[in-house]
């Protein structure tokens, strides 16, 4: 095995790694949305603050090294999987289809998180509007808006950097 293989490999199961964190983030979103719809506030600001641990575990610097190193190599100026199986000999191909592959589901993943993500805020402030004389729910409700801002903020980040990897 090549050693650019090795670093496609490499790569790949740190997207692998991000797509399981990225899975949990799904599920407390979802869970989320229930919380919402029952009103539990407590319930919600905890949820979110676990999620922001689980976003701040994701370490994209990494990440950003290796997909450099590998458009230099293949010399295409930027990170793109379409460019680099074009630039490949046949034996790394695999490797990048694989990458490839991950990279999809990685986006998918994410695009399914800000949908979610998204209508959880819509739905939390139309729940504070029909709060609008109890502080301390108030309080909560700033709270868990702030964290859908920074989560959304962390994902969108996130997509917009691995759809120019799969889709350019």
């Amino acid at each position: 095995m090549t050693a650019i293989v090795q670093q496609v490999e490499a790569l790949n199961q740190a997207y692998r790694a991000q797509l399981e964190n990225y899975a949990k983030i799904l599920e407390q979103a979802e869970r989320e949305r229930t919380l919402l719809e029952q009103g539990q506030l407590d319930q919600l600001v905890e949820s979110l603050q676990q999620k922001q641990a689980v976003l701040a575990e994701i370490d994209d610097s990494a990440l950003a090294a290796a997909k450099k190193a590998l458009a230099a190599y293949y010399r295409t100026g930027e990170f793109s999987i379409p460019k680099m199986l074009k630039a490949a000999a046949p034996h790394e191909r695999p490797a990048l289809e694989c990458l490839r592959e991950t990279l999809g589901q990685l986006v998918g993943l994410l695009e399914k998180i800000e949908a979610i993500e998204k209508a959880n805020e819509a739905a939390l402030q139309g729940y504070s509007k029909g709060l609008s004389g109890v502080t301390s729910k108030q309080v909560k409700l700033k709270q868990a808006a702030k964290a859908y801002e920074r989560g959304r903020q962390t994902s969108a980040q996130a997509s917009e950097g691995e759809k120019s990897g799969n889709n350019s």
